[in-house]
C-alpha cells in the first residue's frame, strides 16, 4: 500500500517478500526520497476459512550465581580502590573523596598501621585530617562480638564493655513485658525453637497470629494498642531483656540467637557497675554529649530516655562533670547560654580552629545526633528544621524527607531527593536567605550527590542544580 515505515516493527513471519530498488528506478518512482535506493516489503495477504493465531513466549530467571562478602576491611578497600582505578584510566587515583587524598605512599602507610596494630582512624597533620578507616563493624558485631546493638536513646552500636551499664533497662524491659498478655507463652515458645533450630528472623520464627505489645525502652510495637506481628514482637522483647542478641543481618533483616550461645557467661552475669542512680544519669549525659558534640545544660530532645532525669538532677550532673573534668564550657558569641564538650573533644576543636574555614558540604539526615536539639542548632546556626514525614502532606512547608546541608561552617539550605528508576534525583533544592546561586555552589552539590548516589548503590547525573531552588 506504499506506507512508509520502520522495518524492525513487522513480525518476520508476515513478511511475503522483500524487493530492493536503487539508482534511477528508485527516484523516478519515488523521486527525491529514493535517491538512494528503497526497500519494498510486501506482506502476506489473508486467506479465507478459520482464524489462526501463533504465540510464542519465552521466560527466563535471573539471579547471581555467586554473590561477594561485603569488604569491611579498609585496607582491603583501598587497595582494590586503586586498583579498579588504575585498570580504567591507567593512572593512580589522587583523591577517595573531597576530603581524603590518595597516593601510594598514604596506601603503604596504612598497610603498616594494620599491621602494628594501630586503630586510631585519623592523623592531624599540618592543621588537616588524615583519615585511616579500618574498623571492620561487622565482623566486630557478629563475629568477634567487640561491639552489640542496643538502644542508647537510638538504635545503636556500642563497645561490648557497655553491656553491664545496660542491665536496668533489661530488668524494666523484663518487668514491663508481664502486662502483655500471652507474651510469656510466646516467649518460651521462641526460646525452645531457637534452642533446637538456631539463629531466627521473624519471618522464619514459626509463630502466627499478632499481640498487643510495644517496646519499653524504644518505639518498636504499638504504643496505641494496636495488634502487631507475634513473631516479630516476641523476638524484639527478649531482644531488649538481653535474653536474645542480634546474631546477623541480611540488608535490614535481623536474624536472633539465644545471647548465652554468643556472650560471654562472665559478661551476662555482671552486674551493672553503677548501681547508684544518680552515676548513672551523668554516665549517659557525657555519652549523650559527646554524641551530639555540643550541649547545653538545657531542657533537650538529647536527653530523651535518660530515666528519672529532672532539670535538679540534670543541672547537679553537669557541675559534677565539670568538677570531675570530664566535660569543659566553651562559649559561643552572641549566645547567653554556656555550651559543653567532652574534654576529649578538645584537641578537635583546637584542630578545626587551626584548620580555619572548610569547604566540605555534607548532607545531614534527620536523625543526625547533631540534630537531636532543634533549638540548638537554630541558636548557634540560625537555622530552623523540622523533619516533617509525620507533617500531613498539605501541611509539609518543604517536602517528605528533607536533608539539611552543611557546606563549610554554615547550614545553607535543605534538599529532597528522590529514587526515581534506580537513579537518584533532586526533587527539591531550598537555599537560606543570603545563599547566592552560584557555578561553586552547583560543582559542590553534584560532587556530594555522586557520592550520596554511590553510597545508596545508585547513579546520579549531573544538572543545573541552581534551576531547582526554591524560596
Amino acid at each position: 500500500d506504499g506506507v512508509e515505515g520502520d522495518p524492525s516493527l513487522l513480525n518476520p513471519n508476515d513478511i511475503e517478500s522483500v524487493s530492493v530498488l536503487k539508482d534511477a528506478a528508485s527516484a523516478a518512482i519515488y523521486g527525491a526520497r529514493g535517491t538512494f535506493g528503497v526497500v519494498l516489503i510486501t506482506t502476506k495477504s489473508p486467506e479465507k476459512g478459520r482464524m489462526r493465531v501463533n504465540y510464542t513466549t519465552n521466560l527466563s530467571l535471573r539471579a547471581p550465581t555467586v554473590t561477594p562478602d561485603n569488604v569491611t576491611d579498609g585496607v582491603t578497600w583501598a587497595e582494590m580502590f586503586r586498583e579498579s582505578y588504575y585498570n580504567r584510566l591507567f593512572t593512580v587515583p589522587a583523591t577517595i573523596n573531597a576530603q581524603q587524598p590518595f597516593s601510594d605512599a598514604w596506601l603503604e602507610t596504612f598497610r603498616q598501621r594494620k599491621a602494628e596494630g594501630n586503630t586510631k582512624n585519623y592523623e592531624v597533620v599540618d592543621g588537616r585530617y588524615v583519615y585511616y578507616g579500618n574498623d571492620d563493624y561487622y565482623d566486630l558485631l557478629y563475629k568477634e562480638r567487640k561491639l552489640f546493638d542496643y538502644t542508647d536513646k537510638e538504635l545503636s552500636i556500642l563497645p561490648i564493655e557497655d553491656w553491664p551499664y545496660f542491665e536496668r533497662y533489661r530488668r524494666l524491659s523484663k518487668e514491663k513485658g508481664k502486662h502483655f498478655e500471652g507474651l510469656d507463652v510466646l516467649e518460651g515458645e521462641a526460646k525452645d525453637y531457637i534452642r533446637k533450630h538456631g539463629p531466627v528472623s521473624s519471618s522464619s520464627l514459626p509463630i502466627k497470629g499478632e499481640i498487643r505489645w510495644h517496646s519499653s525502652i524504644h518505639w518498636s510495637g504499638s504504643w496505641e494498642g494496636n495488634p502487631t506481628r507475634a513473631s516479630r514482637s516476641v523476638l524484639e522483647q527478649l531482644y531488649t531483656t538481653g535474653e536474645l542478641v542480634i546474631h546477623h543481618k541480611e540488608k535490614t533483616r535481623k536474624f536472633y540467637d539465644l545471647a548465652e550461645r554468643r556472650l560471654p557467661l562472665s559478661l551476662l552475669e555482671q552486674k551493672d557497675p553503677l548501681s547508684d542512680d544518680f552515676e548513672h544519669i551523668k554516665w549517659r549525659i557525657l555519652r549523650r554529649i559527646s554524641a551530639v558534640g555540643l550541649l547545653w545544660e538545657r531542657n533537650s530532645p538529647a536527653f530523651l530516655g535518660i530515666s528519672n532525669l529532672n532539670t535538679e538532677k540534670r543541672k547537679e550532673a553537669f557541675d559534677q562533670l565539670c568538677q570531675e573534668e570530664k566535660i569543659t564550657v566553651v562559649e559561643i558569641e552572641g549566645i547567653r547560654y554556656p555550651f559543653y564538650i567532652c574534654q576529649q573533644d578538645r584537641k578537635l576543636l583546637e584542630a578545626a580552629k587551626e584548620e580555619g574555614k572548610s569547604s566540605r558540604l555534607e548532607f545531614l539526615a534527620p536523625l543526625d545526633p547533631m540534630l537531636w536539639d532543634r533549638d540548638l542548632i537554630k541558636a548557634v546556626f540560625g537555622f530552623d528544621y523540622s523533619w516533617e514525614i509525620y507533617i500531613p502532606k498539605e501541611k509539609r512547608r518543604y517536602g517528605y524527607y528533607v536533608l539539611p546541608i552543611l557546606y563549610g561552617q554554615r547550614f545553607i539550605g535543605r534538599m529532597e531527593p528522590i529514587l526515581k528508576d534506580g537513579k537518584l534525583e533532586v526533587k527539591g533544592l531550598w537555599l537560606e536567605k543570603g545563599v547566592q546561586k552560584s557555578k561553586k555552589l552547583n560543582r559542590a552539590l553534584n560532587a556530594r550527590l555522586k557520592r550520596f548516589a554511590k553510597f545508596n548503590g545508585v547513579v546520579y547525573e549531573d544538572e543545573d542544580l541552581m534551576e531547582k531552588v526554591k524560596r
